[in-house]
């Protein structure tokens, strides 16, 4: 039997297809979004507006997949679409979309031709900042709870402000809109061939993690409270659904019509979507005391948990939700929203040239001292712990005899102690961390990071033996669906591997690095808290 794992990144869309009873990967074929820039539609004018045409997803998509079953039945003659025990599907996330109530996308009504406000309103658009922050402000007097489990603050990232600042800025797509869906949901939703937006199966993660959904207190935000937010946003969640599905329920099968154009069999098991990165997380073999750090644009910081009783505030991470990662388990989520991309901004715009390789090389000759300049990685706000967007970037400690190289290596760290701090918050919440998986792309191309992690974090690194591991998550959720395997666990024994190479602490370096690490959460936290706030909230 065979799976397909269907992973929506940022910028592409990749199709990999696995083979369950050998424990590989057959093929794989990625399609980059034929809109805007690498993939985002943005406004020169507001630069937190990120957008994506969603019929990028679908054509995008139906390359991939074609390609993919082309090189499986290449690959391996006994490969056949009727053999295909399931398709999972993953996607970045709070991705969503407006639809009608019969499923339609609102980008494609003559009337809202061209309007970004009618696209898919990407994870890292952050435009609704302002909503965000009355959505706070209105739970930390009401309802802290709702609170409790994303990190004592809601993000202009997620769900509600995202959709509650669409009420603001256009109401007229908002009142066209009969629901907004996540890119996970929809495309299970889209291949199924549903028409009816009440049929369709709703992410467990993406609930959990973006809309402050819980079976604790009944689901979504109560009426009241959306109401005295705004009547029309109690109006939108009489709309929306009232239960969740783990990445192992079946969200849908296969239609007719959509099995002809992939050349698939109708009838194909579809798991309900699950977020990219705890997909990754599942890819790379994710378990209680396990951390897996997905690394890329951005950064995930994931483990799964057993709660025995009440789920406990965990104050500075992301989030905190049942079945999000592993049926049964909680998730719990930190997180760092510019890594990859502050990695890129150095090269390209301070240091005028797009060659990573070269900086690599050079900042791997240095050796870390208690007076290193110290990045504070804030390019794209702060996730955790301070769970701020507002905030902003700085470099302490320049010369005039700083190098690129030097700077450059002074975001790796940052980004490094990021992560110490989220495993320093789990510590003290009672959850010891023992193994770290680094997933993603960029663990792949830089050597170099993943010996400071290993450093900074004190921790043996593991790398997964897939370059796809949000992919494959994905796929072992069809499979899973599908019944081809027992449970997702199950399917991770089969698929689940590391490489040989791996990171193992320096402690020369450990050793100047647990300096620079207190530097580092001194500087950031009178920038973040301190007298200094206002300054980088500005």
């Amino acid at each position: 039997m065979y799976s397909l794992g269907l992973d929506f990144g940022s910028t592409a869309v990749r199709a990999l297809i696995i083979d369950l009873e050998k424990g590989t990967e057959l093929s794989s074929f990625s399609t980059d979004y034929p809109c805007g820039t690498m993939g985002v539609c943005l406004d020169p004018e507001d630069p937190r507006l990120a957008r994506q045409d969603p019929e990028a997803y679908i054509s995008a998509m139906t390359e991939s997949i074609r390609k993919a079953v082309v090189l499986a039945k290449e690959a391996d003659n006994s490969f056949s679409a009727e053999k295909l025990a399931g398709i999972g599907v993953d996607a970045t996330s709070a991705t969503i979309i407006p639809v009608t109530e019969n499923m339609q996308l609102l980008s494609c009504q003559e009337q809202f031709n061209g309007n970004l406000n009618a696209f898919a309103w990407m994870w890292k658009d952050h435009t609704s900042l302002d909503e965000a922050a009355e959505i706070t402000s209105l739970a930390k007097k009401l309802h802290p709870e709702y609170l409790d489990r994303c990190g004592g603050s809601y993000s202009s990232e997620w769900f509600w402000s995202k959709t509650f600042h669409a009420l603001h800025c256009d109401k007229k797509v908002f009142d066209a809109a009969y629901a907004w869906v996540e890119l996970c949901d929809f495309i299970p939703a889209l291949l199924a061939g549903l028409d009816d937006y009440k049929e369709i199966r709703c992410s467990a993660g993406a609930a959990g993690h973006k809309a402050m959904y819980a079976e604790e207190w009944g689901g979504l935000p109560d009426e009241d409270f959306l109401t005295l937010l705004d009547p029309e946003l109690a109006k939108l969640r009489q709309r929306l659904y009232k239960k969740t599905y783990a990445g192992n329920e079946i969200a849908g099968y296969l239609s007719k019509e959509w099995a002809e154009k992939l050349s698939l069999a109708a009838g194909t098991p579809l798991a309900a979507g699950m977020i990219d990165a705890h997909s990754g997380a599942v890819g790379s073999g994710a378990a209680p005391g396990k951390m897996v750090c997905i690394i890329g644009t951005s950064t995930c910081d994931i483990t799964a948990a057993a709660f025995p009783e009440k789920v406990p505030q965990i104050k500075g991470i992301s989030g905190i939700a049942k079945h999000s990662v592993l049926p049964g388990l909680y998730g719990i989520e930190g997180g760092h929203a510019a890594v990859g991309d502050s990695f890129y901004w150095q090269a390209a715009t301070v240091g005028k040239e797009n060659d990573l390789r070269k900086l690599e090389k050079e900042a791997a000759t240095l050796v870390p001292s208690p007076n290193s300049v110290i990045a504070i990685d804030w390019l794209n706000g702060n996730r955790n712990p301070y769970a701020n967007e507002k905030l902003k970037g700085i470099m302490v400690g320049m010369t005039l005899h700083t190098t690129l190289a030097e700077m450059y290596r002074a975001w790796l760290e940052a980004t490094a102690f990021g992560v110490r701090q989220v495993l320093d918050i789990l510590a003290e919440s009672g959850f010891e961390i023992s193994e770290i998986i680094c997933g993603g792309g960029i663990p792949e191309k830089s050597p170099l990071l993943m010996q400071i992690y290993a450093d900074i974090l004190n921790r043996k690194m593991l790398l997964p033996a897939s370059r796809e591991t949000c992919a494959l998550g994905a796929a072992l959720c069809g499979a899973a669906a599908g019944k081809a395997v027992k449970s997702i666990e199950e399917g991770q024994k089969i698929m689940c591997r590391f490489k040989e190479l791996s990171y193992s602490p320096d402690t020369k370096n450990q050793a100047v690095y647990d300096i620079l690490y207190r530097k580092y959460c001194l500087i950031s936290k009178e920038f973040a808290v301190g007298n200094l706030a206002e300054i980088m909230n500005s």
